[in-house]
């Protein structure tokens, strides 16, 4: 991608929490980033690539989602510990460690490796020892709920979204075009 205005300094984003809005931000960044000229990789996992219509028409950035499904999530969680990482991830973080090496990326995007991480399918400390080596101008942003300590102790800027009140405690359920 043709890098027409390069960051003097990349920093590391996270964006965690229980509350809403850790995947809109990153949107928002990435629509912020693309419309300036730096090209964007958005790397999302454990989702099914439902956004990529949104995401994929859009210039200097690529989208890419190594995910089967929401619900999926659930089931990794209790499966986490006496399994290997499912190959989807293991295919995402391979993709996202050629993005993080690549000079002509100026931000990524790596939506939900906290729960990645969260889940014990790949070590904190080697994530941040490839954030370590990425390219010097290179901001990066991580999304989502349970960001290990390590990785919040190592970022540059850390945003907790906190759900103070929900849609769903009323029962209204999650609506296309809106949360997803």
């Amino acid at each position: 991608m043709l890098n027409l205005r390069p960051l003097k300094q990349g920093l590391v984003q996270v964006y965690t929490g229980g509350g809403k809005g850790k995947t809109s931000a990153a949107f928002g960044a990435a629509l912020r980033a693309a419309g300036n000229g730096l090209s964007v990789a958005f790397v999302q996992f454990l989702k099914p690539g439902s956004d990529q219509q949104l995401l994929s028409p859009i210039p200097h950035l690529i989208y890419r989602a190594f995910g089967k499904s929401h619900e999926i999530a659930g089931w990794y969680k209790k499966r986490a510990a006496e399994e290997l990482p499912p190959q989807e991830v293991v295919d995402g973080w391979n993709y996202a460690q050629t993005v993080l090496k690549d000079p002509d990326f100026d931000l990524v995007i790596l939506e939900e490796l906290n729960v990645v991480m969260l889940f014990d399918f790949l070590p904190v400390n080697h994530v941040i020892d490839v954030l370590k080596q990425r390219p010097v101008t290179q901001e990066v942003i991580i999304t989502g709920r349970g960001a290990p300590q390590e990785l919040i102790d190592f970022a540059d800027l850390v945003t907790e979204m906190k759900e103070i009140k929900h849609p769903f405690q009323k029962g209204i359920p999650a609506r296309k075009g809106i949360d997803f």
